[in-house]
């Protein structure tokens, strides 16, 4: 029976200290409405379905203007693409010269979470494909602003892509979970001009010990048929 035990507890501890690494957005849903625009007061989406990887969470993509030099009809857009005609999506805000804009991205993951380890610090990621202005991503989690990153214009422009980190803790996770994502293109100023603001390809969540629903790893599915296999043979002795 050890060897039954042994198997058992090991799949186990596998199952439960895995990180759940989810795509939260990979921009293949479009925005209802195709492109949302606006030259001054906030516009919505309202909440909609996304299906992601096989999962179903709910979105809410929120447009403002907080600066236009120009007054109407200069405006700022927010819309999802495919570059190229290709099959990866991507999230683009683009504003016309002398328009700042506000974008909120806002998910809801239900208790898609729940079950993840406690006093764990867990991340959001956006993956960032391009950007020509200064911009500010400030994340909340269940209303609780938790992390944000500056990027100035004149010493992060670049054509490459790269990772917003966002860290948080499993704590506030509460079985109702939402994450909003502060988007501020139009900080500290100036800009290459008019055009795109930034474009955003991902974003992942790294949730220590979450969620519910996982399932052991091969590894340990292959020791609870190794301890099974023995439960077996000792039946026949």
């Amino acid at each position: 029976m050890k060897t039954i035990l042994t198997g058992l507890a090991l799949a186990a501890s596998v199952a439960t200290s895995a990180q759940a690494l989810i795509i939260l957005e990979d921009f293949q849903t479009m925005l209802p409405g195709g492109t949302l625009t606006t030259t001054g007061a906030a516009v919505s989406t309202g909440a909609h379905a996304i299906a992601v990887s096989g999962n179903v969470f709910s979105r809410d993509v929120m447009l403002e203007v907080d600066g236009n030099a120009n007054g109407a009809p200069s405006a700022s857009h927010a819309s999802i693409i495919f570059p190229g005609g290709g099959a990866d999506g991507q999230f683009q805000s683009s504003s016309d010269s002398g328009v700042e804009s506000i974008v909120t991205l806002t998910y809801n993951t239900g208790a898609f979470f729940n079950g993840a380890t406690a006093g764990e610090t867990a991340s959001l990621t956006l993956r960032e494909v391009f950007a020509d202005r200064p911009r500010t991503f400030t994340l909340f989690v269940n209303g609780v602003e938790v992390d944000f990153e500056e990027i100035l214009i004149d010493t992060e422009y670049t054509l490459a892509p790269r990772d917003i980190v966002l860290e948080f803790s499993n704590d506030l996770l509460d079985g109702d979970d939402e994450f909003k994502i502060f988007a501020d293109a139009g900080v500290a100023g100036a800009s290459f001009g008019a055009g795109l603001d930034f474009q955003l390809s991902q974003i992942v969540l790294d949730i220590p010990g979450g969620p519910l629903q996982q399932v052991p790893a091969p590894a340990g599915l292959a020791l609870l048929g190794l301890g099974l296999a023995g439960l077996g043979l000792r039946r026949k002795r």
